[in-house]
């Protein structure tokens, strides 16, 4: 079983990598989430596609604002659509809370 999490709010195609903005601050985000985690994405038409992500660090500090994941090199900006739900599977959450 999965669970949702937020929606992608902005998407970044950067030279080497795509950077989706979550609408979710860091802060609530991080509790639910380990970096390399497998993210299943639900985008607006129906389709669902499952990729790895890990999370892009600002400096000082990411609290505070809006979390922010890199996904696999493989997706473009047309991939990831606005709106898109980010899903975290149940199995790997209870994994990180038995760890």
């Amino acid at each position: 079983m999965n669970k949702f999490v937020c929606k992608v709010s902005d998407v970044f195609q950067l030279k080497d990598r795509l950077v989706v903005q979550l609408d979710m601050l860091y802060d609530d985000f991080a509790p639910h989430y380990k970096s390399g985690e497998s993210l299943k994405l639900h985008r607006p038409d129906g389709s669902i596609i499952e990729t790895q992500s890990w999370p892009e660090m600002f400096f000082p500090t990411n609290l505070g604002r809006l979390a922010c994941l890199s996904v696999e090199d493989k997706l473009s900006k047309a991939d990831v659509p606005l709106g898109t739900e980010i899903w975290l599977s149940e199995n790997e959450e209870q994994q990180r809370n038995t760890a």
